[in-house]
Order: C-alpha cells, then sequence, then structure tokens
C-alpha cells in the first residue's frame, strides 16, 4: 500500500469518527518488551483504523463525548438503529451526518453500500434538521483534541522505533562484515594449512659439536637463571652459575649460592671432576628443525592452529605474536618450558628475540625453516665465560689466603 492510498479525505474521517469499532485495542508502538511480528501486527492494526478514517484516541482507550453524543441520538429516533433494507447495518449518527443539515431526498435513501428505508416519523425528524443540530459540531472540539495528542504520541512512538531500528540495521551491517572477514580469515588458515609443511632436514651435529653442545647447557642456564630472576624485566641479569672452559665448551659448575666469587683458575678443573654434569644429547623421537629445546617447543606450539588465540606467526612468518598476560593460557607454559609469562618473556630475549611492532623478531626464527639460535649471551661474550661472570670476577680480583708464620726472634 502506498502513502498516496492511505491517505483518506477529511469527509471519510467526519462519517466514520467513531462509527468503525474495532475489536482489538491500539498499542503504543514501542519496540521494548515486544518481538518484531508483534510489533509489525500493531502497525497494520494502526494503519487499519487510519484508512477507515476512525479514532486513534479511541483505539487506544480514551474517552471520547462523541460517543455520548452518538447515543443520545439514537433516543431521538424510534428504533436503535435504522432500517437496513440491503447491505451493512448503518448507525444513526452516520446517516444522519449523510444527510446533512437540510435533507431534501425520499424516505428510501442509500448510505455507502447500505440501503435504507425510514418510516415516516424517523423521515419527517430527518426532514427538519433537528438531528444534524443535536450532533454539530462534528466531532466533539475535545474529541479533536484527544485525537491530536495521541496521533502526535503515536509518531514520537514511530520515530524512536525508527531510531532503535536503524541502530539495529547498523548491528546487522557491521555483523555481517565481521563475519565475512572471519570466514575468508579461516578459509585462507585452512588453505595454508593444507600447503605448508614442515621439512625433515638433519642438522649437522657431528660438524657443529661445540654450538650445539652449548646449546644444550645454555637450555639449562636459562631454565636456572628463569627461577632466579623473579619478577625483573631484563634478560641480561647476573646469575648464580659460572663457567669452566674445555675444549672450548661452556660447562656449568656447582657453586653453593652464597658462596662469595671465585677467581678463574679455581673454576678450572679436569674431565673427571665434570663428568656427571656434561650435557648429552637430545634423545627424543622425531624430527625436529631447531637445536635448542625451547626454540624447537616454541615453534611446535606455533605449528599448532589450537594455539593460535595465544601464540601464532606473522602473516610473513617472519615475527610471533603474544596474547596478553591476562589472555594467555596457562596450560601452554608446561609446554614452553616456562611457568610464567613473565619467564616466556625473559627466555625470549634471552635467546635473541627482539619485540618490534607488538610481536617477537630474530633473524634465524623463520616459519618451517630450520635454526641453530643460541642464548644470545652466549653468541656475544666468550665461550667458556658470560660477560657477566667476567666482569664481575675482574672487578673483584682473585682472592689470597694471608699465612702468617712465627719468626723467631735473633738475639743481638
Amino acid at each position: 500500500m502506498t502513502a498516496r492510498e492511505t491517505c483518506q479525505p477529511v469527509e471519510n474521517i467526519v462519517n466514520n469518527f467513531i462509527s468503525q469499532i474495532h475489536d482489538n485495542g491500539l498499542n503504543p508502538l514501542r519496540l521494548a518488551n515486544i518481538s518484531v511480528s508483534e510489533f509489525y501486527t500493531e502497525l497494520r492494526n494502526h494503519l487499519s483504523v487510519i484508512n477507515d478514517g476512525g479514532s486513534i484516541a479511541l483505539g487506544r482507550g480514551e474517552y471520547l463525548a462523541s460517543i455520548g453524543l452518538s447515543k443520545n441520538l439514537e433516543s431521538l429516533f424510534s428504533t436503535t438503529t435504522p432500517f437496513v433494507r440491503e447491505g451493512p447495518p448503518v448507525t444513526w449518527t452516520k446517516l444522519v451526518l449523510f444527510a446533512g443539515p437540510h435533507y431534501e431526498g425520499p424516505a428510501q435513501l442509500k448510505v455507502g453500500d447500505s440501503s435504507v428505508e425510514l418510516p415516516k416519523g424517523d423521515f419527517k425528524l430527518l426532514h427538519s434538521g433537528r438531528p444534524w443540530r443535536f450532533l454539530s459540531p462534528w466531532p466533539d472540539k475535545d474529541d479533536c483534541m484527544k485525537e491530536l495528542e495521541s496521533s502526535k504520541m503515536a509518531l514520537h512512538e514511530l520515530a524512536d522505533s525508527r531510531k532503535t531500528i536503524s541502530e539495529v540495521l547498523e548491528q546487522i551491517s557491521l555483523v555481517e562484515q565481521c563475519l565475512r572477514n572471519h570466514h575468508d580469515l579461516v578459509s585462507q588458515l585452512s588453505e595454508n594449512q593444507n600447503h605448508i609443511k614442515p621439512k625433515a632436514i638433519d642438522l649437522p651435529f657431528d660438524g657443529a659439536h661445540s654450538s650445539l653442545t652449548t646449546q644444550g647447557v645454555s637450555d639449562a642456564h636459562a631454565s636456572t637463571e628463569d627461577e632466579n630472576l623473579g619478577g625483573r624485566d631484563s634478560p641480561f641479569a647476573p646469575t648464580t652459575i659460572r663457567y669452566g672452559r674445555n675444549e672450548g665448551l661452556a660447562q656449568p659448575v656447582d657453586i653453593e649460592p652464597n658462596e662469595p666469587a671465585l677467581p678463574v683458575v679455581a673454576i678450572v678443573r679436569n674431565n673427571s671432576q665434570r663428568d656427571g654434569l656434561q650435557p648429552g644429547r637430545d634423545t627424543r623421537s622425531g624430527c625436529r628443525l631447531h637445536a635448542s629445546d625451547f626454540i624447537q617447543s616454541l615453534s611446535d606450539v606455533l605449528d599448532d592452529p589450537k594455539n593460535g588465540e595465544a601464540l601464532r606467526w606473522s602473516e610473513d612468518g617472519q615475527s610471533v605474536s603474544i596474547a596478553p598476560e591476562s589472555t594467555f593460557p596457562a596450560h601452554l607454559l608446561p609446554r614452553l618450558n616456562t611457568k610464567s609469562y613473565q619467564s616466556l618473556v625473559r627466555r625470549l630475549y634471552y635467546y635473541g628475540f627482539h619485540k618490534v611492532g607488538g610481536a617477537y623478531h630474530h633473524g634465524s626464527f623463520l616459519r618451517g625453516q630450520p635454526s641453530s639460535i643460541r642464548p644470545a649471551r652466549e653468541t656475544s661474550g666468550s665461550p667458556s665465560l658470560p660477560s657477566s661472570l667476567r666482569n664481575s670476577t675482574s672487578q673483584r680480583g682473585p682472592r689470597y689466603k694471608v699465612i702468617k708464620r712465627n719468626r723467631t726472634r735473633e738475639s743481638v
């Protein structure tokens, strides 16, 4: 139905202001606490009353003085309703309004689709114009004011509902766009998983015995360091582990935490004293891409699509993004050989990662590519001693034991 079809002439309102009584009342046109289908039904009910020329105020429960006038008009005629020979029934109010103030027609008249025949007395009364003067002005002035207030309220309700619907439509468009982007990303991720497969490459353990063995020691050293650092952020804090030198390899030496620093010569020991501390080779089965256990564990977690919300590769596969501590799942920490989120961050810095643009980057850590990454402090300092231990030793110097001897006094 178009807007032009819903426009009614004023005669339609005059003739049908209260004559059209609807079974269903009119409720406010608000979206609160009703469904979309119920709101649609209310719109249809209002439209039906307006098209019939009826009263919105009457449909919403307002009392109209025109109703009392219509009932009093019935008492002027011989019957409560006119005699209809053919067609739908009509009221005296509708008949009087149709006849007008000066009716000069016959006793049989056509009112809309109804053929009405008036008895002689009712015909004379209608011809006199008295019923018209009884109703005039019609509709009642107070009823017109109530109708204007009801119509104005309905317009405000429609404006609020239109605003709510516009906001809902905006949210629908936003959700639709996000869902499409999400679908495209998941499709792309699914395609990448079907094409990207890690290659099994045997690393030259025999040719790089020194670097790999040192890497194994570094893993144990990094684990001990994470426990001692506590809440510190710097990955280069001094540790309580000291190193000896044997054939170019860094070897751990057991020293009590409270024991003062020893000179360099006191750290060098023979092979027989360190047989139980030699780092062993990795005996785990399966193909490895990385020499370090920590780097291998990090790569395995990143390649698992279930961990995408916590750790994930960048699009170019050259950086690692990590979720904030508040949303990072705790069950992934044991898989990364760490006990806390801060320990994981320190471990990354320890192995030479740098934070660039919110992601951690290492030049040798690439998706699907092997690496022999070692801790940064091993590659930057002496192969036998970390820089922190060399600095502390050079500053404090060696310890000497002063031996006092009793000297005999020579007689003069």
